[in-house]
């Protein structure tokens, strides 16, 4: 078996609320499952919202890709492979040398582990950024400004150990993302309404937004796989529709908790909370600043799109699935 090696630096993430609130997703423990050499697709954050949807295309399209990961293989469909296996792992771990990657899960974690275990073969990249490469540059909260860092470093470290593979990369700098389950940035809005009925919403959240939906990038990652077009690039790909940051947050609530609606907090009580929040521990000085983004644009340019021959659908909500325990 041609393999790949690689080892670990750790790196987290986190939700943000208006509220004292803190939410531990759980994770599902899973057995090993050897793939053969003849795995030449694999897929990196299967078990996400945009990761699903890429399974769901490659399996409708007769691809049977490899899926590692930590845990995850009682959520993944019928029609692909699972290996344990961590991006940050310590120890040495093998994966066939396949000729295509997509990348749905951390780019940083994609990132080390290309360094410390360099393709031995020709490989095409497509994976998933942020636009808080850009937006989060400049922010008040350092450990924002870190993961901004993170994401511009790892894209050029995606791109560069392609290259030297004899292959290619494509970044994809993804805005606000929603759809296809439970995600990042839309569900905390949920649980906040489930348990207060009416979410709290600075009177100042009408910064707008471009919120893109899952299925939308995975059909991006996978039409970047062919397209030489848009080797060794990163694009920004925003949804297809433009509204305030209000609007959007009580059109999802008007989907996901019917009946729930907002309550605005008046300037000099949103900004007491803010200043509260800013005077907290890590987690919370990042809601802080995270909250008083809510008043500005962060809109981009969708011309990438036509890079792809595609476009983004407009933003609606979906009905939470009942049965979903992601």
């Amino acid at each position: 078996m041609q393999a790949l090696r690689c080892r670990r630096d750790s790196a987290d993430a986190g939700l943000y609320a208006l509220t004292t609130m803190l939410t531990i997703m759980p994770t599902a423990s899973a057995a090993r499952i050897e793939p053969s050499d003849a795995h030449d697709l694999i897929v990196f954050g299967a078990t996400g919202a945009v990761g699903r949807a890429v399974l769901a295309r490659l399996i409708a399209a007769g691809r049977r890709p490899l899926c590692p990961g930590r845990t995850g293989r009682d959520r993944l469909p019928t029609g692909s492979d699972w290996q344990a296996f961590d991006l940050y792992a310590e120890q040495p771990l093998e994966l066939p040398a396949a000729s295509e990657i997509v990348s749905a899960g951390p780019l940083d974690g994609l990132a080390h582990w290309l360094r410390r275990c360099p393709p031995q073969r020709p490989v095409r990249i497509a994976a998933l950024s942020s636009t808080s490469a850009q937006t989060k540059l400049a922010s008040n909260d350092p450990s924002e400004r870190r993961l901004a860092q993170r994401l511009l470093d790892a894209e050029q470290m995606v791109i560069a150990q392609a290259r030297r593979s004899g292959g290619s990369a494509t970044l994809l700098r993804a805005t606000l993302i929603y759809g296809n389950g439970p995600d990042r940035n839309l569900s905390h809005w949920t649980r906040l309404a489930q348990k207060l009925g009416r979410v709290p919403m600075p009177v100042w959240a009408r910064g707008r937004r471009q919120p893109v939906h899952a299925d939308d990038l995975a059909a991006a990652l996978l039409t970047s796989l062919d397209r030489t077009a848009v080797a060794h690039r990163i694009l920004t790909l925003p949804g297809g529709e433009t509204l305030d940051y209000r609007s959007m947050v009580a059109r999802h609530l008007a989907v996901s908790v019917p009946g729930a609606g907002l309550l605005d907090l008046v300037r000099p009580l949103a900004a007491a909370a803010v200043a509260t929040l800013a005077l907290g521990p890590a987690h919370w000085r990042a809601r802080a600043a995270q909250l008083r983004r809510t008043g500005q644009d962060l809109c981009f340019d969708d011309g990438d799109w036509r890079l792809l021959d595609l476009a983004p659908r407009p933003f609606r909500p979906e009905p939470p699935d009942p049965d979903s325990t992601r």
